[in-house]
Protein backbone atom coordinates (compact mmCIF):
# COMPACT_ATOMS: atom_id res chain seq x y z
CA UNK A 1 0.00 0.00 0.00
CA UNK A 2 1.41 3.25 -0.64
CA UNK A 3 2.73 5.64 2.04
CA UNK A 4 -0.14 8.40 3.03
CA UNK A 5 2.00 11.42 3.25
CA UNK A 6 0.89 15.21 3.73
CA UNK A 7 -1.96 15.61 0.88
CA UNK A 8 -4.32 15.00 4.09
CA UNK A 9 -2.70 17.71 6.63
CA UNK A 10 0.29 15.05 7.75
CA UNK A 11 3.54 16.54 8.46
CA UNK A 12 6.60 15.41 8.73
CA UNK A 13 8.93 14.85 11.57
CA UNK A 14 11.54 17.31 11.29
CA UNK A 15 11.63 21.05 12.00
CA UNK A 16 8.94 23.21 13.71
CA UNK A 17 5.90 21.72 15.29
CA UNK A 18 2.24 21.68 14.25
CA UNK A 19 0.66 23.38 17.06
CA UNK A 20 1.74 25.48 19.80
CA UNK A 21 0.48 25.98 23.23
CA UNK A 22 -0.56 29.62 23.49
CA UNK A 23 -2.73 30.84 26.55
CA UNK A 24 -5.83 29.83 24.72
CA UNK A 25 -6.11 26.93 22.77
CA UNK A 26 -3.65 25.81 19.92
CA UNK A 27 -2.35 27.29 17.08
CA UNK A 28 -1.62 25.58 13.84
CA UNK A 29 2.04 25.58 12.86
CA UNK A 30 3.81 23.36 10.33
CA UNK A 31 5.76 20.01 10.90
CA UNK A 32 5.65 19.06 14.20
CA UNK A 33 3.91 15.89 15.80
CA UNK A 34 2.22 15.27 18.81
CA UNK A 35 3.31 13.05 21.96
CA UNK A 36 1.69 10.69 24.41
CA UNK A 37 2.81 9.95 28.04
CA UNK A 38 2.18 8.11 30.68
CA UNK A 39 2.62 7.92 34.38
CA UNK A 40 4.07 5.87 37.46
CA UNK A 41 4.04 6.63 40.97
CA UNK A 42 7.16 7.89 42.42
CA UNK A 43 7.40 4.51 44.80
CA UNK A 44 9.57 3.67 41.99
CA UNK A 45 12.52 5.46 43.74
CA UNK A 46 13.91 3.01 46.45
CA UNK A 47 14.32 0.48 43.71
CA UNK A 48 18.13 0.52 43.17
CA UNK A 49 18.49 -1.06 46.73
CA UNK A 50 15.98 -3.80 46.64
CA UNK A 51 17.42 -7.14 45.71
CA UNK A 52 15.32 -9.81 43.75
CA UNK A 53 13.34 -12.55 44.39
CA UNK A 54 14.64 -15.80 42.94
CA UNK A 55 13.23 -16.56 39.57
CA UNK A 56 9.47 -17.73 39.20
CA UNK A 57 9.16 -21.59 38.36
CA UNK A 58 9.31 -22.07 34.82
CA UNK A 59 7.75 -25.07 33.45
CA UNK A 60 9.91 -27.98 31.99
CA UNK A 61 5.92 -28.89 30.91
CA UNK A 62 4.25 -30.64 28.55
CA UNK A 63 0.88 -29.06 29.16
CA UNK A 64 -0.53 -28.68 25.89
CA UNK A 65 -0.73 -25.14 23.56
CA UNK A 66 -3.94 -23.81 23.78
CA UNK A 67 -5.71 -22.31 20.37
CA UNK A 68 -7.09 -19.14 20.67
CA UNK A 69 -9.31 -18.21 17.67
CA UNK A 70 -8.58 -15.18 15.44
CA UNK A 71 -11.23 -12.26 15.21
CA UNK A 72 -9.77 -10.03 12.60
CA UNK A 73 -7.20 -9.18 10.32
CA UNK A 74 -5.90 -5.42 9.32
CA UNK A 75 -5.27 -4.42 5.91
CA UNK A 76 -1.60 -5.30 4.36
CA UNK A 77 0.94 -2.51 4.97
CA UNK A 78 4.21 -1.50 4.50
CA UNK A 79 6.93 -0.98 7.37
CA UNK A 80 6.35 -3.57 9.58
CA UNK A 81 5.41 -2.97 13.37
CA UNK A 82 7.47 -2.19 16.10
CA UNK A 83 5.36 -1.39 18.62
CA UNK A 84 1.02 -1.01 19.06
CA UNK A 85 -0.86 0.91 21.25
CA UNK A 86 -4.84 1.64 21.56
CA UNK A 87 -6.36 4.75 21.63
CA UNK A 88 -10.52 4.26 22.87
CA UNK A 89 -12.47 6.57 22.25
CA UNK A 90 -15.29 6.53 25.14
CA UNK A 91 -17.86 8.57 23.76
CA UNK A 92 -18.06 6.67 20.69
CA UNK A 93 -16.16 3.09 20.85
CA UNK A 94 -16.21 2.54 17.07
CA UNK A 95 -14.24 5.79 16.52
CA UNK A 96 -11.32 4.19 18.75
CA UNK A 97 -7.77 3.57 17.14
CA UNK A 98 -5.32 1.34 17.38
CA UNK A 99 -1.51 2.75 17.16
CA UNK A 100 1.64 1.09 15.42
CA UNK A 101 4.91 2.49 15.36
CA UNK A 102 6.45 1.26 12.15
CA UNK A 103 9.77 -0.94 11.85
CA UNK A 104 11.38 1.90 8.99
CA UNK A 105 9.97 4.98 10.79
CA UNK A 106 7.40 7.24 11.54
CA UNK A 107 3.70 6.60 12.95
CA UNK A 108 0.37 4.72 11.85
CA UNK A 109 -3.20 5.06 12.43
CA UNK A 110 -5.58 2.11 12.13
CA UNK A 111 -8.98 2.40 12.71
CA UNK A 112 -11.40 -0.40 14.18
CA UNK A 113 -11.79 -2.22 10.31
CA UNK A 114 -8.20 -2.13 10.42
CA UNK A 115 -7.72 0.70 7.39
CA UNK A 116 -5.10 2.65 7.71
CA UNK A 117 -6.10 5.81 8.15
CA UNK A 118 -3.07 7.91 8.11
CA UNK A 119 0.83 7.42 8.51
CA UNK A 120 3.47 9.79 9.44
CA UNK A 121 6.97 9.49 8.67
CA UNK A 122 9.14 10.16 11.00
CA UNK A 123 11.93 8.42 13.38
CA UNK A 124 12.08 4.46 14.06
CA UNK A 125 10.30 4.40 17.23
CA UNK A 126 10.65 1.68 19.73
CA UNK A 127 7.63 1.49 22.30
CA UNK A 128 4.55 3.37 22.00
CA UNK A 129 2.37 5.15 25.53
CA UNK A 130 -1.16 6.21 24.64
CA UNK A 131 -3.00 8.59 26.84
CA UNK A 132 -6.88 8.57 24.96
CA UNK A 133 -7.86 11.61 26.96
CA UNK A 134 -4.92 13.64 27.51
CA UNK A 135 -5.76 17.08 28.97
CA UNK A 136 -4.40 19.75 27.17
CA UNK A 137 -5.65 23.41 27.18
CA UNK A 138 -8.95 22.44 28.74
CA UNK A 139 -9.45 19.68 25.90
CA UNK A 140 -9.37 16.06 26.24
CA UNK A 141 -7.08 14.91 23.29
CA UNK A 142 -5.31 12.00 22.56
CA UNK A 143 -1.87 11.88 22.78
CA UNK A 144 0.40 9.12 21.63
CA UNK A 145 4.17 8.76 22.90
CA UNK A 146 7.06 7.18 21.37
CA UNK A 147 10.78 6.58 22.37
CA UNK A 148 13.29 7.41 19.37
CA UNK A 149 16.74 5.28 20.63
CA UNK A 150 18.65 6.63 17.42
CA UNK A 151 18.37 10.44 19.30
CA UNK A 152 18.01 9.54 22.82
CA UNK A 153 14.52 11.54 23.05
CA UNK A 154 10.61 11.19 23.66
CA UNK A 155 8.35 12.29 21.20
CA UNK A 156 4.87 13.27 21.68
CA UNK A 157 2.62 13.09 19.03
CA UNK A 158 -1.34 14.30 18.89
CA UNK A 159 -3.93 12.37 17.21
CA UNK A 160 -7.15 14.26 15.62
CA UNK A 161 -9.69 12.32 15.37
CA UNK A 162 -12.43 13.89 13.24
CA UNK A 163 -9.91 13.92 10.58
CA UNK A 164 -7.82 11.16 11.35
CA UNK A 165 -4.83 13.10 11.47
CA UNK A 166 -1.63 12.81 13.31
CA UNK A 167 0.74 15.62 14.44
CA UNK A 168 3.96 16.67 16.69
CA UNK A 169 3.20 17.94 19.90
CA UNK A 170 5.60 20.54 21.63
CA UNK A 171 6.38 18.72 24.28
CA UNK A 172 9.33 20.26 27.19
CA UNK A 173 13.10 18.51 26.52
CA UNK A 174 13.83 14.96 28.55
CA UNK A 175 17.06 15.07 30.42
CA UNK A 176 17.42 11.47 30.03
CA UNK A 177 20.34 10.03 31.96
CA UNK A 178 20.45 7.24 29.39
CA UNK A 179 18.60 7.89 25.83
CA UNK A 180 15.41 6.33 25.61
CA UNK A 181 15.23 2.83 23.66
CA UNK A 182 11.30 1.74 25.18
CA UNK A 183 8.84 3.28 26.72
CA UNK A 184 5.00 2.06 28.23
CA UNK A 185 1.97 3.97 30.33
CA UNK A 186 2.54 3.58 33.74
CA UNK A 187 -0.73 5.52 35.45
CA UNK A 188 -2.77 8.20 34.82
CA UNK A 189 -3.81 10.47 37.09
CA UNK A 190 -6.17 13.34 36.91
CA UNK A 191 -4.40 16.48 34.96
CA UNK A 192 -0.95 14.15 34.37
CA UNK A 193 0.20 10.73 32.82
CA UNK A 194 3.08 8.99 33.49
CA UNK A 195 5.32 7.06 31.42
CA UNK A 196 8.68 4.63 32.03
CA UNK A 197 11.17 5.43 30.00
CA UNK A 198 14.31 2.80 29.36
CA UNK A 199 17.94 3.56 29.03
CA UNK A 200 20.20 1.72 26.80
CA UNK A 201 21.75 0.12 29.76
CA UNK A 202 20.06 -1.73 33.11
CA UNK A 203 18.20 1.46 33.97
CA UNK A 204 14.27 3.74 33.60
CA UNK A 205 13.16 6.70 34.87
CA UNK A 206 9.84 7.35 35.57
CA UNK A 207 8.60 11.31 34.39
CA UNK A 208 5.25 13.05 34.70
CA UNK A 209 4.10 14.87 31.86
CA UNK A 210 1.23 17.12 32.37
CA UNK A 211 -0.12 20.64 30.67
CA UNK A 212 1.12 23.50 32.63
CA UNK A 213 -0.08 25.97 30.42
CA UNK A 214 3.61 26.85 29.30
CA UNK A 215 4.54 26.44 25.88
CA UNK A 216 5.72 23.11 25.93
CA UNK A 217 3.77 20.17 28.01
CA UNK A 218 5.61 20.29 31.28
CA UNK A 219 7.71 16.83 31.68
CA UNK A 220 9.30 16.06 35.40
CA UNK A 221 11.61 13.18 36.51
CA UNK A 222 9.79 11.51 39.25
CA UNK A 223 12.18 8.59 39.43
CA UNK A 224 14.33 6.58 38.25
CA UNK A 225 15.46 2.83 39.20
CA UNK A 226 17.80 -0.09 38.36
CA UNK A 227 17.04 -3.02 36.55
CA UNK A 228 18.04 -6.70 35.98
CA UNK A 229 19.07 -6.35 32.80
CA UNK A 230 19.09 -4.01 29.78
CA UNK A 231 15.24 -3.96 28.68
CA UNK A 232 13.50 -2.99 25.36
CA UNK A 233 10.05 -3.69 26.02
CA UNK A 234 7.97 -3.20 29.41
CA UNK A 235 4.33 -2.50 30.50
CA UNK A 236 2.16 -1.62 33.70
CA UNK A 237 0.54 -4.17 35.94
CA UNK A 238 -0.97 -2.66 38.89
CA UNK A 239 1.40 -0.60 40.58
CA UNK A 240 4.32 -2.92 39.22
CA UNK A 241 6.49 -2.63 36.28
CA UNK A 242 6.95 -5.69 33.50
CA UNK A 243 10.40 -5.28 31.51
CA UNK A 244 11.74 -7.83 29.14
CA UNK A 245 14.89 -7.30 27.16
CA UNK A 246 17.35 -9.89 24.35
CA UNK A 247 18.48 -12.59 25.94
CA UNK A 248 17.47 -11.14 29.96
CA UNK A 249 14.19 -13.37 30.31
CA UNK A 250 10.95 -10.87 32.52
CA UNK A 251 11.10 -8.98 34.95
CA UNK A 252 8.19 -7.68 37.72
CA UNK A 253 9.74 -4.85 39.72
CA UNK A 254 7.14 -3.97 42.63
CA UNK A 255 6.81 -0.58 44.19
CA UNK A 256 8.05 -1.66 47.46
CA UNK A 257 11.37 -3.04 45.73
CA UNK A 258 10.15 -6.96 45.77
CA UNK A 259 11.32 -8.41 42.02
CA UNK A 260 10.29 -11.35 40.21
CA UNK A 261 11.66 -13.17 37.51
CA UNK A 262 10.73 -15.79 34.64
CA UNK A 263 13.22 -17.00 32.37
CA UNK A 264 11.52 -17.14 28.95
CA UNK A 265 12.99 -14.92 27.07
CA UNK A 266 10.51 -12.10 25.27
CA UNK A 267 10.90 -9.42 23.37
CA UNK A 268 7.22 -7.60 23.89
CA UNK A 269 5.16 -7.48 26.63
CA UNK A 270 1.48 -6.31 27.52
CA UNK A 271 -0.72 -6.91 30.59
CA UNK A 272 -4.42 -7.07 30.84
CA UNK A 273 -7.31 -8.68 32.60
CA UNK A 274 -8.55 -11.66 31.39
CA UNK A 275 -11.72 -13.60 33.45
CA UNK A 276 -10.13 -11.14 36.78
CA UNK A 277 -7.04 -12.37 36.73
CA UNK A 278 -3.97 -9.61 35.65
CA UNK A 279 -1.60 -11.38 33.18
CA UNK A 280 1.27 -10.57 31.72
CA UNK A 281 1.52 -11.73 27.44
CA UNK A 282 4.66 -11.68 25.98
CA UNK A 283 5.62 -12.48 22.71
CA UNK A 284 8.77 -13.49 20.51
CA UNK A 285 9.38 -17.09 20.69
CA UNK A 286 8.26 -18.63 17.49
CA UNK A 287 4.58 -18.77 17.57
CA UNK A 288 3.69 -18.46 20.90
CA UNK A 289 2.25 -15.82 22.98
CA UNK A 290 2.78 -17.23 26.81
CA UNK A 291 0.93 -16.12 29.98
CA UNK A 292 2.26 -15.19 33.12
CA UNK A 293 0.53 -14.04 36.68
CA UNK A 294 1.18 -10.40 36.93
CA UNK A 295 1.83 -10.47 40.80
CA UNK A 296 4.56 -12.85 40.78
CA UNK A 297 5.52 -13.47 37.10
CA UNK A 298 4.38 -17.58 37.64
CA UNK A 299 3.58 -19.42 34.04
CA UNK A 300 -0.12 -19.77 33.38
CA UNK A 301 0.08 -20.98 29.98
CA UNK A 302 1.27 -20.99 25.78
CA UNK A 303 -1.04 -19.79 23.67
CA UNK A 304 -1.21 -19.81 19.81
CA UNK A 305 -3.69 -17.37 17.73
CA UNK A 306 -5.10 -20.08 14.46
CA UNK A 307 -7.00 -19.14 11.98
CA UNK A 308 -10.73 -17.94 11.76
CA UNK A 309 -13.08 -18.60 9.02
CA UNK A 310 -11.94 -16.31 6.91
CA UNK A 311 -8.73 -15.09 8.52
CA UNK A 312 -5.32 -16.30 8.91
CA UNK A 313 -3.63 -16.85 12.62
CA UNK A 314 -0.50 -15.20 13.60
CA UNK A 315 2.47 -17.55 12.78
CA UNK A 316 5.17 -15.13 14.23
CA UNK A 317 3.74 -12.69 16.80
CA UNK A 318 5.60 -9.66 17.69
CA UNK A 319 4.38 -6.79 18.89
CA UNK A 320 1.31 -6.78 21.23
CA UNK A 321 -0.90 -4.60 23.06
CA UNK A 322 -4.24 -5.06 25.23
CA UNK A 323 -7.06 -2.84 25.69
CA UNK A 324 -10.21 -3.80 27.72
CA UNK A 325 -11.80 -0.80 26.41
CA UNK A 326 -14.72 -0.87 24.69
CA UNK A 327 -14.32 -0.62 20.27
CA UNK A 328 -17.39 -0.91 19.15
CA UNK A 329 -19.52 -3.75 17.29
CA UNK A 330 -20.61 -6.82 19.32
CA UNK A 331 -17.13 -8.73 19.02
CA UNK A 332 -14.95 -5.76 20.12
CA UNK A 333 -17.39 -4.40 22.66
CA UNK A 334 -15.03 -6.25 25.69
CA UNK A 335 -11.68 -5.11 24.46
CA UNK A 336 -8.95 -6.10 21.90
CA UNK A 337 -5.84 -7.76 21.98
CA UNK A 338 -3.64 -6.89 19.00
CA UNK A 339 -0.68 -8.96 17.84
CA UNK A 340 1.82 -7.58 14.60
CA UNK A 341 2.44 -11.12 13.19
CA UNK A 342 6.12 -10.80 11.66
CA UNK A 343 5.21 -13.77 9.29
CA UNK A 344 2.71 -11.89 6.70
CA UNK A 345 3.34 -8.35 7.84
CA UNK A 346 -0.44 -7.75 9.33
CA UNK A 347 -1.83 -6.58 12.82
CA UNK A 348 -4.09 -8.92 13.33
CA UNK A 349 -6.74 -8.88 16.83
CA UNK A 350 -8.46 -11.23 19.03
CA UNK A 351 -11.49 -10.33 21.09
CA UNK A 352 -10.44 -9.83 25.05
CA UNK A 353 -12.95 -12.68 25.77
CA UNK A 354 -11.98 -14.93 22.92
CA UNK A 355 -8.46 -15.03 24.58
CA UNK A 356 -9.91 -15.15 27.68
CA UNK A 357 -11.35 -18.39 27.57
CA UNK A 358 -7.66 -19.85 27.15
CA UNK A 359 -7.40 -19.16 30.86
CA UNK A 360 -10.87 -20.40 31.84
CA UNK A 361 -10.53 -23.81 34.39
CA UNK A 362 -10.88 -27.53 32.66
CA UNK A 363 -12.89 -29.85 34.42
Amino acid sequence: MPRMTAGHGFCSMAGKPAFTLPSNGFTRMKNRLPVRLFSLTAAFGALALAACQPAADQPETDSPVIDVTVTAAFEEFEGGSGALAFLPDAEIPWRGFIVSAPQDGGVDLFDTEGELRARLAGPRLSGLAAAPGFELRGQALPLVFGADPREGVVNAYVVVRDRAEIVQAPLAPMALADGAFGLCLVREGVGYIEIAVLGRGASAEIWRIRDDGGDLISTQRVSSLDLPAPARACAAADDALIVSGPGSGIARIAPDGRRARALDDATHVAAGDFLGRRLVLASGGGGIVRAYDATDLSFVAETRVVDGLSTPGVARPGAIAVSRADFGFTAYSTGLVALYDEEDGRVKVVARDVYARAFAPRG
